[in-house]
C-alpha cells in the first residue's frame, strides 16, 4: 500500500505536537519512538515548539551527547508535577516518576541521534496548527538534516495560511486548513483537531503511496 513509505528507513517526527505520533500510530507506521514524539508547546496552539526543538536537535548533532539534551528538554516538568519545562515545553502524555522519563526520553535522543548521523534516508515530519516558520529556518534545517543523507525529506505541514515556505527536492511544504477561532476558548478547539488530523491523514495516505 505505501510503496513511498518502502523508500525511507525511518519517519521522525519532530513537533510540534503529537499530530504526528497519532497518525503514523494509526496508519500502522510508527515502528519507533523519538523524543518530540509526545510534547507540545505550553502555550497553546498560537505557540510552537518548533525552534526550540531544532534548537535541541542542533546541539545534539553537534555534541552527540543524548542524556544531556534530555535532562534539558525535560528540565523540571516530572519533578514538580506541572508536566511543563521552564522553557514551556509540555509533556501531556507523560505520567511516570522523573527518573523514569528521563532515562526513556535519554533513550529517544539517543536513537534520534543515530539514526541521523548513520546516514539513513529518513523522513522527517513537522505539523503545527499556527506555529510560524520564515525562509530562513527553513533553509538552516534542510542544510541541517540533509547534510547526512541527500535524499532525506523534510514534511512540513502547517494550518497557518500566512506561513509561506519554498518546496524544494528536499523540502515539501503543504497547507492544510486549521479552522480555528481566536473567541473559543477551553479544549473546544480539540475539537479542530479532529478534522485537522484527518486531513492529514489522507495527504500522509496520498504521499506515502
Amino acid at each position: 500500500m505505501f510503496n513511498n513509505y518502502m523508500k525511507f528507513d525511518n519517519i521522525i517526527p519532530l513537533g510540534d505536537h503529537c499530530a504526528a505520533a497519532f497518525i503514523l500510530k494509526d496508519l500502522g507506521l510508527r515502528k519507533k519512538a523519538y523524543p518530540f514524539d509526545w510534547t507540545n508547546h505550553a502555550g497553546g496552539i498560537m505557540k510552537t515548539s518548533i525552534h526550540k526543538n531544532i534548537f535541541l536537535l542542533r546541539r545534539l548533532l553537534r555534541y552527540g551527547n543524548p542524556k544531556k539534551c534530555s535532562e534539558f528538554y525535560i528540565g523540571n516538568a516530572i519533578e514538580y508535577g506541572n508536566h511543563k519545562t521552564n522553557h514551556g515545553i509540555q509533556f501531556p502524555h507523560e505520567l511516570e516518576n522523573a527518573q523514569i522519563t528521563n532515562e526513556k526520553y535519554k533513550r529517544r535522543f539517543d536513537r534520534l541521534y543515530n539514526d541521523i548521523i548513520c546516514g539513513f534516508k529518513n523522513l522527517y515530519i513537522i505539523i503545527t496548527r499556527k506555529g510560524d516558520v520564515d525562509q530562513d529556518f527553513v533553509n538552516d534545517l534542510e542544510h541541517l538534516l540533509v547534510f547526512h543523507n541527500s535524499e532525506s525529506k523534510i514534511l512540513f505541514i502547517s494550518g497557518n495560511e500566512n506561513t509561506i515556505a519554498t518546496s524544494t527536492d528536499n523540502f515539501i511544504f503543504k497547507y492544510i486548513k486549521y479552522d480555528y477561532l481566536e473567541e473559543i476558548h477551553g479544549n473546544k478547539w480539540y475539537q479542530y483537531d479532529e478534522f485537522f488530523h484527518k486531513d492529514i491523514k489522507n495527504y500522509l495516505i496520498e504521499f506515502l503511496q
